[in-house]
Parts: structure tokens; sequence; C-alpha cells
């Protein structure tokens, strides 16, 4: 299994006119498959990290392409390019 870590070194991403705001008491989605999180590393840098799981299939690369033309599938969803489609979960 291929060990892949997302890192985002923007926290902050202009999405839209809607924000995009790493919170770490907050768990998110990465396109319906990995789960994600925000922490502080040990420089002080906020930072978003998903687990390393091998996503596939249509439904995961349809969210990954993340342009206008994919709906969002909430309100606390943004698109992120070129990670794609990450959403907060409840």
């Amino acid at each position: 299994m291929k060990v892949a870590l997302i890192v985002l070194c923007l926290v902050v991403v202009a999405v839209n006119a809607n924000h995009f705001v790493c919170n770490p008491n907050k768990a998110y989605e990465e396109n319906k498959c990995n789960r994600c999180t925000c922490f502080i590393d040990s420089r002080g840098i906020l930072r978003f990290r998903c687990t390393p799981k091998t996503c596939t299939g249509k439904k995961y690369e349809f969210f990954r392409k993340c342009d206008p033309a994919v709906p969002i599938p909430c309100n606390n969803c943004w698109c992120i390019p070129p990670y794609g489609i990450i959403c907060q979960l409840p």
C-alpha cells in the first residue's frame, strides 16, 4: 500500500467567496474517503493532514476533479485544488 500524506501548506484557501479555515477542533473528510484533521506542528504552523488510505473508484475521482461542474455535497465543503472536495464532518 502506497503511503501518502496530504499536507496543505496554506491553511486559508479562498474558494468561491467561501473560505476554508482549518480548525483543529473539527474533523474533515477528503473526497468521501480519507479522514483529515488540522494540527499545529513543532514550529507552531497550522497544518492539514489526511489518513494515508489509498482511495480509488469513480466516486473518488469525481470529487477529486474539483471543478465548477462538480456539485459540492453539503454546505460545509470546499473545493481545494489539487486535493478535491474537503468536507467538515458533523
